[in-house]
């Protein structure tokens, strides 16, 4: 399962917005293509089991990615990393940190021929509305 997710950064930490929504590979696999071909970040894609550490992790977990094991991105609600519930791993902020500047994604996402529009149009809304958008493998 993929899910195309619109993502915010906070004084908090990073937040998966409640919009996620749920694909097939097939149904999205398309559209990360085309995109892919405009810039190969414009949509990017992680393993969701690399974001989470749990917040109490030692010090030697904190070296693995992902230590956090009922992580799931289909309960409903943000999902907010902020050290409480959830904490980002390493890999999660560098993921996060390597993501375009939304003005340069909005620039791209207008040049983009409409390929599974619905997608795409989505996708720019949350770019406008000041949110980044990533896919997310479950």
């Amino acid at each position: 399962m993929l899910w195309l997710t619109p993502v915010r950064q906070t004084e908090h930490g990073w937040v998966l917005h409640e919009e996620r929504i749920a694909y097939k590979e097939s149904e999205l696999a398309p559209v990360l293509t085309a995109l892919r071909e405009v810039h190969p970040r414009l949509l990017p894609l992680v393993k969701a089991a690399i974001l989470p550490d749990e917040p109490e992790a030692e010090e030697e977990e904190a070296l693995i990615c992902g230590t956090a094991a009922d992580f799931d991105l289909s309960v409903p609600g943000h999902i907010i990393f902020d050290g409480m519930r959830w904490r980002l791993s390493h890999c999660g902020e560098s993921f996060f940190r390597m993501l375009l500047p939304k003005d340069e994604a909005v620039r791209l996402l207008s040049s983009v021929v409409q390929v599974q529009g619905d997608i795409v149009g989505q996708i720019t809304d949350w770019v406008k509305q000041g949110m980044y958008a990533v896919v997310i493998k479950e």
